[in-house]
């Protein structure tokens, strides 16, 4: 193939958040993201209110990672999928 070959491709745009382009952008995995947040924030800082003094244990350590944890990966999926919607959607 030389380089002259390629005028005779046809090429066209697809612009979609997955591999084919479906056309599918609904907000509502983003919303669900962010609510699990919300939920996961408010879970942590009632723990941290309800150990007071006794945030040291190893009970308390390991649910706060656990909810930190799952609050990032949460926050993640949000960014992603309004990322996605962004640069794909809003054109």
């Amino acid at each position: 193939m030389t380089e002259n070959d390629n005028e005779f491709i046809q090429t066209i745009e697809a612009s979609a958040h997955c591999d084919g382009p479906c056309g599918v952008y609904d907000p509502a995995s983003a919303r669900i993201a962010a609510e699990a947040v919300q939920s996961m924030t408010k879970k942590m800082v009632t723990l941290a209110e309800n150990h007071g003094s006794d945030c040291g244990t190893a009970s308390y350590i390991n649910t706060m990672s656990r909810y930190a944890t799952i609050k990032e990966e949460e926050a993640q999926k949000c960014k992603d999928e309004l990322l996605v919607l962004w640069t794909d959607y809003f054109k």
